[in-house]
């Protein structure tokens, strides 16, 4: 018969085999789903939904990135950062490229205004958290993000008046017509 230690040194050594099994697969699980989206990505016809998937990658980076940083893997960090921009700057594009975009895809430029408030948030947070060197890089990420911002919400609340349209639903009535009024004579009734 075993002993008790022996039994015990054994389902220590095996958990810590199979600790290692799970966390190399979970590394290629990860590697996978940015394969993944990459190939959903360049498939994709509808821009809507190519946009959020370009958005869900981005994520992904920025998590790799803090995940980088955190493990003090400067390189890796400002590498996967490039990426996360780069991700945001063809979700904005692809957004951009469509007629009536705003009004075809109003979802998809929500979901890129609110990841964007979100991602300006998280990447101010991370820059408290790194070594004063890496910041500038940091901010400089963080100031074109919030410039991409600034522009999908410039697409979703436009400035100015509204554009013309090609007829009203309700027109105004004869009396509001401009120059119709005329404060010296009085009404007449019809």
């Amino acid at each position: 018969m075993m002993s008790l230690n022996v039994r015990l040194v054994t389902a220590a050594v095996c958990c810590a085999l199979l600790g290692q099994v799970v966390v190399h697969a979970a590394q290629g699980r990860k590697q996978d789903k940015e394969e993944n989206l990459a190939a959903r990505i360049e498939g994709e016809q509808n821009p809507g939904k190519k946009a959020r998937l370009q958005l869900r990658l981005a994520k992904v980076n920025l998590k790799d990135a803090d995940d980088a940083y955190h493990s003090r893997n400067f390189d890796q960090g400002q590498k996967l950062l490039q990426q996360y921009l780069d991700q945001i700057s063809a979700s904005w594009a692809t957004l951009q490229a469509v007629d009536n975009g705003v009004r075809k895809h109003l979802r998809a430029f929500k979901n890129l205004e609110i990841a964007l408030r979100e991602d300006d948030r998280f990447l101010e947070d991370m820059s408290r958290r790194v070594p004063y060197p890496e910041r500038e890089f940091l901010k400089a990420i963080a100031k074109e993000s919030g410039e991409v911002h600034n522009q999908v919400l410039d697409a979703i609340f436009p400035s100015g008046p509204p554009p013309k349209t090609r007829g009203t639903r309700f027109p105004p009535p004869s009396s509001s017509t401009p120059g119709s009024y005329n404060p010296s004579k009085p009404p007449t009734k019809n």
